[in-house]
Formats: C-alpha cells, sequence, structure tokens
C-alpha cells in the first residue's frame, strides 16, 4: 500500500540573543560577502542592538548564481540600512563586484580599502599600471591562442582567472566616494592598528597587510614545489605564514 509523505515544515529561524556574534556568509558563487554583526551595549534609536561590518561583495562572472541583488536586498533588511564599516579588501571582481549603487541608500560610517587603491599614493599608482599593463598583455595573449587552437579547459580556467583581475571601476567608484553618503574613507596599511574600530566600542582590528615592500609584492608565487599551506599527513604545515591568531583561538 502506497503511502503518501508529509511534507515537513520549515525549521524555524535561530532567535539570536542581543549578545550573539553573528556571521552570515552569503552563497552567491565563486565569491565572498560576508556580513558581522557585533554586539554593543550602546542600543541606537532604532533599537539596533548590533552594529554591523561587511567584509566584501562579490562574484566572478563566471561562477555567478544570480543571487547577488538578494543578498544585498538581506543585508539591507538585517542591519536597517546602516553599516559602521565596509570593507573591500583586494579588488578582485570576486570581492567587489556586487559593490552597487544600492548602497547609496545606506547609512554608511567608514570603507575600508588597501593602500593600494589610494589613488594619490604614488606606489600605489604605479602598482595599479603595472597590474593592467600585466592583465592585458595576458588577455591579449589568451585571445591570439583561442584564435590558433580550440580553448582547453586549462586555458579557459587561466583566461577566467586574468578576467577575474580587471579592476570593476563602478565598484571601485563607489568606495573610493564613500558611496556618496558621506562614509569616511581609509586607506589601511599592513601594521596598521584601529582601537574601536567603526566606532564600535571594544572592536580593535590589526591591519595584516597589504605591505610596502617592493621585493615582497614581487613575489607573486611560493617556491618551486611549495603551496602557501599544504598538507602533511592530518596536520597542516604553515610556509613562512603570518599568524593572526593567539593560540587559545585556534
Amino acid at each position: 500500500m502506497a503511502t503518501k509523505k508529509k511534507n515537513k515544515k520549515p525549521p524555524k529561524p535561530i532567535a539570536f540573543g542581543n549578545n550573539t556574534i553573528r556571521v552570515r556568509m552569503y552563497r552567491v558563487g565563486f565569491g565572498d560577502c560576508f556580513l558581522l554583526s557585533l554586539p554593543v551595549a550602546e542600543v541606537d534609536a532604532d533599537g539596533d542592538t548590533h552594529r554591523h561590518v561587511l567584509i566584501d561583495c562579490g562574484v566572478h562572472f563566471g561562477g555567478d548564481l544570480k543571487m547577488m541583488d538578494r543578498a544585498v536586498d538581506h543585508i539591507a533588511e538585517t542591519t536597517k540600512r546602516k553599516l559602521a564599516i565596509v570593507i573591500a579588501t583586494h579588488s578582485h571582481q570576486d570581492h567587489i563586484s556586487g559593490f552597487s549603487n544600492k548602497f547609496s541608500s545606506f547609512e554608511i560610517g567608514e570603507v575600508w580599502l588597501p593602500w593600494c587603491e589610494d589613488v594619490r599614493d604614488k606606489q600605489a599608482v604605479k602598482l595599479q599600471k603595472k597590474h593592467i599593463a600585466l592583465t592585458e598583455k595576458l588577455r591579449q595573449h589568451f585571445e591570439a591562442e583561442a584564435r590558433r587552437a580550440p580553448v582547453s579547459k586549462t586555458r579557459a580556467a587561466a583566461m577566467a582567472a586574468v578576467a577575474n583581475l580587471v579592476q570593476n571601476k563602478t565598484a571601485l567608484t563607489l568606495l573610493r566616494g564613500g558611496f556618496n553618503v558621506n562614509a569616511q574613507v581609509r586607506y589601511l596599511n599592513a601594521s596598521d592598528f584601529l582601537k574601536n574600530a567603526g566606532g564600535i566600542t571594544g572592536l580593535s582590528a590589526n591591519i595584516l597587510g597589504p605591505p610596502r615592500d617592493e621585493k615582497f609584492l614581487a613575489k607573486m608565487d611560493p617556491p618551486a614545489g611549495q603551496s602557501y599551506l599544504r598538507m602533511a599527513g592530518n596536520q597542516s604545515e604553515r610556509l613562512d605564514a603570518v599568524q593572526p591568531f593567539a593560540d587559545r583561538w585556534r
């Protein structure tokens, strides 16, 4: 005798307490978008018990699940369109392409960018020109190769990686301009330390990179036969790694 299964009720949303740190990782595809919500003692005029930090908002066109608009709308709803800090870790497409004019309707306290995105910084401008020239040469090379022979999976992956390096001008313009909502724009260096970051009491930020040493910046690849993080048995072997957290947190 056939029986019909009853549809299960959707799970109830998790009830977060006022003292809970929340980290949301949005599933946008090949990209990053994290919303960090931190509890604070001072409840604001809207009764919000948390301050919100958005870290990256981007997706690569080759792995786009078409979820970015929904993710940004959810961020707006969750934060009541108020972000203490917006952080763009670097200018690859899969990290910043989602920063659109939608954010110009938010109340944003600060925007953090690496020093190498500062158009007033001579070293940054020099580095940007170098990257743009290299990217263009690679693009032309791959286009010429494609005319001579069918595109292999390996070459297609390389072409997608090059495309990811192309700066998203719209997103960078918005970030550098504080989204036109008078957000304070900070260009940060390795070793910078911010106390009560973004006006959030108790939040400290220790900036790990990028450094300014040109020889270090030129090291695009690990030593031959090695990777920056490789497995050795059941243990991960760290090679020249910066350790951002104390042992008790690891």
